[in-house]
């Protein structure tokens, strides 16, 4: 017996340094103080909107659109031209003329009147008046241009449900750091309880490793977590397209409304028919496709040009343009030009657009089917959450009220330690469950906000 009670207080300081390895991890894993910025969810995505790439690309995109119309349309403005020409010949022009007689009946005799050095200058003015596959052309630049409108609202809304899902990540990561500092806490004062009791001989070496390991364990899964909360920082400051040298400090958080009522699933989908940008980017592809046949089709009718020239001519000797005469002529007329044979040209690039508006429309009939699957899809994850949401609020109480009954019975002896070890474990799966559902509905939230979403407002 008196050598039991030597090995056990030779085992002393051993349990001592545990126990200060126990106040150093619950303490020392706390995150350090830094500079802090307040970051709101709306910040976050406005500031998104504002420095994000994906954005300014879209908006270079449609600015080059809108400089492909510009061209389109200058097709009917008028073009002016000035030329100007000036040759010096070694030897004088030639000019046949059949009144010369050469010497020869069959041959046409020729002279070389003029002189050595002949200038030149005009300025021509061409201006279409019938061309009607331009139009066509035109109508459907515009039509793309609209249509990139709707690649650029898709973009936006893509990257709100991004800064969204990152933004809730974070929070949800940082809440479960909480359940665990307060798990560590309790795991720590339980530590500490059995090393009193091991001391005073009423507790095994055993319940207390065991007691100590259990701390122990929740120091990888707490490091993996603020790892992980670290990369989401990364990445919603990658959306944001800004380099915070703080750290950022998230002031909302996730909220559960029970009262939220979400219209039915036909009705979304009917609204999602009629404005979701990317459903309308595919119907703008078989207009365009259309047009474009359409283009096609007239490229094969005559186009008409009023046409005009004003020119000055001069020649000379020795480059003596000072001593010459410089006689205009001009003149203004109209010019058809109507296509004969153009190789297939005009029916093949008809074709080629038939086809595409023809891949439009199936386009639109899968993208249709798929919608109406993933709204079925998100509006079942939100049923689901939801009832997983109220099932873990109650699971939570009844495993805090157990904590709270199994404490009490210990502190009064009539429960072991491995009891309340048990019962601190289902509080804090119970909470970490219950933040989990929370998160899950954001999510499902955000995918249906994402589907339902016309444009982005900020």
């Amino acid at each position: 017996m008196k050598d039991s009670k030597q090995r056990r207080y030779q085992r002393l300081p051993f349990l001592s340094k545990l126990i200060v390895i126990g106040i150093i991890l619950v303490f020392g894993v706390k995150p350090r103080l830094y500079a802090q910025k307040q970051l709101s969810l709306e910040e976050a995505i406005a500031t998104t909107i504002h420095n994000n790439r994906r954005v300014k690309i879209d908006s270079a995109a449609m600015e080059i659109n809108r400089q492909k119309t510009r061209l389109e349309k200058g097709v009917f403005l008028p073009r002016v031209e000035l030329n100007t020409q000036v040759n010096h010949y070694f030897q004088q022009p030639v000019a046949f003329n059949t009144a010369i007689n050469m010497g020869e009946p069959d041959q046409i005799g020729y002279a070389r009147p003029g002189g050595k050095d002949q200038g030149g200058t005009d300025v021509s003015m061409e201006m279409p008046l019938l061309n009607l596959a331009q139009h066509k052309k035109v109508e459907s630049s515009l039509l793309a241009e609209q249509q990139y409108g709707f690649k650029s609202n898709i973009t936006k809304i893509d990257l709100r449900a991004e800064v969204k899902q990152s933004y809730f990540r974070i929070i949800m990561l940082e809440k479960r750091v909480q359940l665990y500092h307060q798990s560590m806490e309790r795991n720590l004062q339980a530590f500490k309880d059995a090393c009193s009791l091991f001391r005073q001989g009423k507790a095994t070496e055993e319940d207390t490793l065991r007691i100590y390991l259990t701390f122990r364990n929740l120091e990888p899964d707490l490091l993996k977590i603020q790892n992980a909360i670290k990369v989401s920082k990364q990445t919603l400051n990658l959306l944001m397209g800004v380099d915070l040298k703080k750290d950022m400090v998230l002031i909302d958080s996730m909220t559960y409304d029970s009262l939220l009522v979400i219209p039915s699933e036909e009705q979304i989908f009917k609204e999602a028919m009629a404005h979701k940008p990317s459903i309308k980017m595919l119907e703008f592809d078989e207009v365009i496709a259309n047009k474009n046949a359409q283009a096609s089709r007239k490229s094969a009718l005559p186009t008409i040009k009023a046409v005009g020239q004003y020119m000055l001519q001069t020649q000379a000797n020795g480059f003596n343009y000072g001593q010459s005469f410089y006689p205009a002529t001009s003149f203004i007329g109209v010019k058809m030009t109507i296509p004969i044979i153009n190789g297939h040209l005009a029916h093949a690039k008809e074709k080629i657009a038939q086809l595409e508006s023809l891949q439009a429309k199936y386009r639109q009939q899968v993208a249709w089917k798929l919608m109406g699957s993933d709204l079925s899809e998100i509006l079942g994850n939100i049923r689901e959450t939801q009832a997983r949401i109220k099932a873990e609020v109650i699971v939570r109480q009844a495993a805090y009220k157990n904590y709270n009954q199994v404490l009490y019975r210990y502190e009064k002896g009539q429960s072991s330690r491995l009891d309340l070890t048990d019962a601190e474990y289902t509080l804090t799966l119970a909470e970490s469950n219950l933040i989990e559902a929370n998160y899950n509905l954001e999510l499902a939230m955000i995918e249906l906000e994402r589907l339902r979403s016309t444009k982005v407002n900020v």
